[in-house]
């Protein structure tokens, strides 16, 4: 997958075999995408939080670390909801995570 320079933050594509975990009250989404702004998860069979809506979380990477995320419902479209971060994520765990990925031969890009 290209990367596109029109994004403000470089982001890791998951493969359906590593995809890490975003829990919150009572449900565990599978995360599509993460980038140090914001992840995108799917919902499935779920209902989706509306648009504008705040939500906390844990979001457990592939690595294992877990870091406990708050953010805005930015996008809800096919089962995928796009959450925009209050807090950025570490760059230093964006690249642990990448770097990973590509031991394990789980990362193209």
């Amino acid at each position: 997958m290209p990367y596109d320079r029109d994004r403000e933050h470089f982001r890791i594509p998951y493969p359906m075999a590593a995809r890490p975990t975003f829990r919150l009250v009572g449900q565990s989404f599978e995360v599509v995408d993460v980038s140090e702004g914001g992840l995108k998860f799917l919902v499935g069979e779920a209902d989706p939080p509306p648009v504008g809506e705040m939500l906390s979380g844990a979001l457990t990477l592939v690595r294992g670390d877990t870091v406990v995320v708050t953010g805005r419902v930015l996008r809800v479209a096919e089962g995928l909801v796009v959450l925009q971060l209050e807090t950025y994520l570490p760059f230093r765990l964006i690249l642990e995570e990448q770097r990973y990925l590509r031991q394990e031969g789980w990362w193209f890009g």
